[in-house]
Formats: structure tokens, C-alpha cells, sequence
């Protein structure tokens, strides 16, 4: 490959944001994942506590982002890993949601 191939490639790929904004982006959707994870698991602790159950919820859309984020950077990076984490956290995802609505539909 030509370095002009390589550079217009670069280009196109970071268009509109440098690598110290890319990083930074990362950085904050790592923590916000991290924070999110904690309130999911705070939530469910005071709701099991407290005698009301669990708010299946909570978790269907915690997986949810996170499996689409999963799914997405497996199948554009071509990862098979990645890609096996995110069926796995859809599979969750999808059974969190159907324990929630047979919770609030009876």
C-alpha cells in the first residue's frame, strides 16, 4: 500500500476528530459503562432489600447497550470474540426483558 493510500485511509477514518478526542471518547464511554454497571447493581440490591423484587429492566437496557456496542465493534473489526460477547450479552439482554415483563404483566 502507498503512503498516500495509507494517509487518505487515516483520514477518512478519524475525519473530524483527533487521537487525543478519539481517546477521550473512549475514556468516557468506558467510565460511563463502568458508572452504569454500579447503579444497575445498586438499584437491584435496594429493590431486593427491600422486599419489592427485582426491576429486571434495569439490566435489559444495560445489556442491550452494551451488546449492540459489542456487536457493532466486533463485525467492523471483524473479531470473533467480540462478536461472541455481544450475542451473550444479547441473549442476556433478551432474557432480562421477558423476566421483566412477566413481572409487570402477571
Amino acid at each position: 500500500m502507498r503512503k498516500e493510500d495509507i494517509l487518505a485511509r487515516s483520514r477518512q477514518e478519524n475525519e473530524g476528530m483527533d487521537e487525543r478526542e478519539k481517546y477521550i471518547y473512549i475514556q468516557a464511554g468506558s467510565w460511563a459503562a463502568k458508572i452504569g454497571c454500579v447503579i444497575c447493581m445498586l438499584l437491584t440490591l435496594v429493590e431486593a432489600l427491600s422486599g419489592n423484587g427485582i426491576n429486571y429492566g434495569n439490566w435489559a437496557i444495560y445489556d442491550s447497550i452494551y451488546a449492540s456496542a459489542y456487536l457493532i465493534r466486533g463485525i467492523k473489526l471483524k473479531s470473533a470474540g467480540t462478536i461472541i460477547g455481544g450475542v451473550i450479552m444479547a441473549v442476556c439482554g433478551i432474557l432480562f426483558v421477558i423476566l421483566h415483563l412477566r413481572k409487570i404483566l402477571g
